[in-house]
């Protein structure tokens, strides 16, 4: 009986510290990000800066110089701030987009962020974008990164999914007439 406590409270722990994920890109939003993980955590200084999941094989496109607006969701709140890199190549994020924009809806989960960026003037075939979420008091960071490619003549975004549409029966409307 011991047994089956202990394994249950340390289920318990470990269902804590694996389901932590707390920001990303927006999956419908203009940078797609490259896993559903709802964010990646790694310790401050951790060399793993897009937390070790492969570029996506379709980029969004953009034209070098060209204004965006970025779009994240924060899943689970906590007080910090986001940080947006850009690489040109290899996940080497040298160039700051944003720097440390306060999480300005503390106590509120499941907020969306927008921040409109100016894009490099650069071309590039595999750069990408990180969005770091850095929390206040804690030495662990979240991070999701977009895979983009800055071209001259970029093909448009995706016409937008919508879910299939459900077959839900009519409800009886139980109506009553009055006469006047």
């Amino acid at each position: 009986m011991r047994f089956s406590h202990y394994s249950s409270l340390f289920g318990l722990v470990l269902l804590v510290e694996t389901a932590g994920a707390h920001s990303r890109w927006k999956l419908d939003g203009p940078t797609p990000p490259r896993t559903t993980d709802t964010g990646l955590k790694q310790p401050q200084g951790q060399v793993t800066p897009c937390g070790g999941a492969a570029r996506t094989t379709k980029p969004r496109q953009f034209k070098p110089a060209s204004k965006l607006t970025l779009q994240w969701e924060e899943t689970i709140d906590h007080q910090g701030n986001f940080s947006v890199r850009f690489s040109q190549a290899n996940d080497q994020f040298n160039t700051v987009l944003i720097d440390k924009m306060v999480d300005d809806k503390n106590g509120v989960s499941g907020s969306i962020f927008q921040a409109e960026i100016t894009l490099p003037n650069v071309k590039c075939d595999a750069c990408t974008l990180q969005l770091e979420q850095v929390m206040t008091g804690s030495t662990l960071t979240y991070v999701s990164c977009a895979d983009i490619q800055l071209v001259d003549n970029p093909a448009p975004p995706p016409a937008p999914t919508m879910p299939p549409a459900k077959d839900v029966p009519a409800k009886p409307m139980n109506l009553k007439v009055r006469k006047l």
